[in-house]
């Protein structure tokens, strides 16, 4: 697989990661009919979310110097999974959105250097956009 392939498979995965991020407020409004949570109770899940955000980079920024970047993606891949299958019980709705945010988080963190460094700063500065 050539690097303009990769990337553009990694582009598109991101565009859908941003996608399940972008649903939060619509995934609350919801959960608050579904569960009958006040305003109150329903704004943990968005803390939940914005706290992994604050929590999961330190910790992965650690994972990243000991490791690549490339097992630092999949180990958001797979914190995002975890997250998603901690949906089904429905019972740690809290847990699961921090663990989901913890994979999407790690996600966005590596994603940008993990494709400068894949791509090269000197060939994705000699796109015609970026020429004198």
């Amino acid at each position: 697989m050539n690097k303009r392939t990769c990337l553009a498979l990694v582009f598109c995965l991101f565009f859908l990661w941003a996608i399940s991020s972008n649903l939060l407020p619509t995934m609350i409004r919801q959960l608050m009919k579904t569960c009958e949570l006040n305003a109150f109770e329903a704004s943990f899940t968005e803390s939940a979310y914005w706290l992994a955000y604050f929590v999961c980079p330190i910790p992965i920024a650690m994972y990243l110097k000991r490791y690549s970047y490339k097992s630092g993606i999949v180990l958001g891949l797979l914190l995002a999974a975890f997250g998603g299958l901690l949906f089904f019980p429905a019972s740690e709705f809290v847990v699961a959105q921090f663990f989901y945010n913890g994979g999407q988080t790690a996600i966005n963190s590596l994603f940008l250097v993990y494709c400068c460094t894949y791509v090269g700063v000197e060939e994705s500065l000699a796109t015609p956009a970026y020429r004198n």
